[in-house]
């Protein structure tokens, strides 16, 4: 090894810091809690979480109706900006396809996807 290289190579040793930077420091405030500080955290983020899970649980099911997520299938489709003739979309009647023009859009310009069996 060349004298210039094992110089750079030391001077970077002798440069880097004493610890890993991914550690934590011993200043860091987890590092000073006692045992029983550190069992009360565990406990009230026990406690958090099945108070999350429990509140989870305890709400009904789905808000919309079944109509209304149809409603709403074609409502999404006829405001995407990005639709242009010949794209597919999914609809509670099936695939669809989109033949208006993109200027106005309504829901008559879907029409059914021809099946392919």
């Amino acid at each position: 090894m060349n004298a210039p290289v094992a110089t750079l190579l030391l001077i970077c040793f002798l440069a880097a810091p004493a610890r890993c930077l991914g550690q934590e420091s011993a200043d860091s405030t987890d590092a000073n809690l006692s045992r029983e500080e550190w069992r009360q955290r565990i406990n009230e983020a026990r406690r958090r979480s099945d108070d999350f899970i429990a509140n989870a649980r305890g709400r009904k099911g789905d808000p919309f109706s079944e109509s209304d997520r149809k409603k709403e299938a074609i409502e999404r489709a006829t405001r995407d900006p990005t639709l242009r003739q010949g794209d597919i979309v999914a609809t509670d009647r099936g695939f669809e396809m989109f033949v208006g023009n993109s200027e106005s859009r309504q829901p008559g310009d879907f029409v059914p996807v021809p099946s392919s069996k």
